[in-house]
């Protein structure tokens, strides 16, 4: 039986050095939704800051996929998913784990459907315009999103 022994100093240095080139983190999918030239936005029943709707993506699954049960899960309806818009790393505050946040377009199939609040997240609903944006409390990387949309 060979034995090998790495110098431990080595290899935890070149993980070190990868850690910080490679993104190690959750992935997040998140819609732009518009009606009438406003954009959906959703709190949840604990939060102030205003969120789009989406959410992580679970090991294995598509981005297409995320994104119909995230939809599906936050307001109740199905969306078709349309360009992409944005993208954007943070790091949670809550949790400090980097996260990478992918944001497209999206149409409602039906866009008549009552929208539903079928999870805590989606609590509230309101629809945003581009003038209030400037006054909308929410965060750094989906206000980001909303400018690019509209720019």
């Amino acid at each position: 039986m060979n034995i090998v022994i790495f110098n431990e100093r080595k290899i935890n240095n070149r993980c070190d050095r990868l850690f910080n080139m490679h993104f190690i983190g959750k992935v997040g999918i998140k819609a732009i939704i518009t009606k009438e030239g406003a954009v959906l936005m959703v709190r949840a029943d604990n939060e102030n800051t205003w969120d789009l709707p989406g959410g992580r993506i679970h090991t294995g699954e598509s981005l297409e996929d995320a994104f119909t049960r995230e939809i599906k899960e936050e307001l109740g309806v199905s969306a078709v998913m349309g360009p992409f818009v944005h993208s954007s790393q943070v790091i949670h505050t809550q949790d400090g784990v980097n996260q990478l946040y992918v944001t497209y377009e999206a149409a409602l199939e039906h866009p008549d459907a009552p929208l539903t609040s079928t999870s805590d997240e989606s609590a509230h609903m309101r629809w945003v315009r581009k003038e209030e944006l400037d006054s909308l409390e929410s965060y750094e990387n989906y206000i980001s999103a909303l400018r690019t949309y509209w720019s």
